[in-house]
């Protein structure tokens, strides 16, 4: 389990403008995953946020999947 105050900064490129972008946390065997977060792009299609880490109850390898829709 992670557990941090902490953010990470993301500066994702090539999505439609103003489109959805959600973020998840999954192990590499995909037992288990976490929510982080939706979140916007804005009219460039670039999303640029500072995700906060909150409580990620994963154990192990974990993938971070980002599903939005590109251009």
């Amino acid at each position: 389990m992670c557990s941090t105050e902490e953010s990470v900064r993301f500066t994702l490129e090539g999505f439609l403008p103003n489109s959805r972008v959600d973020l998840w946390v999954y192990t590499r065997n995909q037992d288990e995953q976490a929510f982080l977060g939706t979140f916007s792009a804005d009219e460039d299609g670039v999303l640029s946020e500072d995700i906060r880490m909150r409580v990620v109850d994963v154990t192990g390898p974990v993938d971070l999947v980002i599903s939005g829709t590109d251009t």
